[in-house]
């Protein structure tokens, strides 16, 4: 399981997220990070709710969500 308290990855976050092709769901998210060998991104990307995310914008209020509920 991936530590969620570990935020400063949020550089790498967002240079793996500018490299997609919108709109994209979680899985072909994960997909990507992993072909990148980014594989603790992929591993928060799998955790996402199962939608279709339009933007990077719209991933990091995922991720808001995702972090909300690992801290309650």
């Amino acid at each position: 399981m991936v530590n969620l308290k570990r935020w400063r990855m949020w550089p790498w976050l967002w240079a793996s997220c500018a490299e997609i092709e919108y709109s994209a769901t979680p899985d072909s998210m994960a997909a990507h990070a992993r072909d990148n060998n980014d594989q603790d991104i992929a591993a928060i990307l799998e955790r996402l709710k199962d939608r279709d995310y339009r933007d990077a914008a719209d991933v990091a209020r995922g991720f808001g969500e995702v972090k909300k509920r690992n801290d309650t």
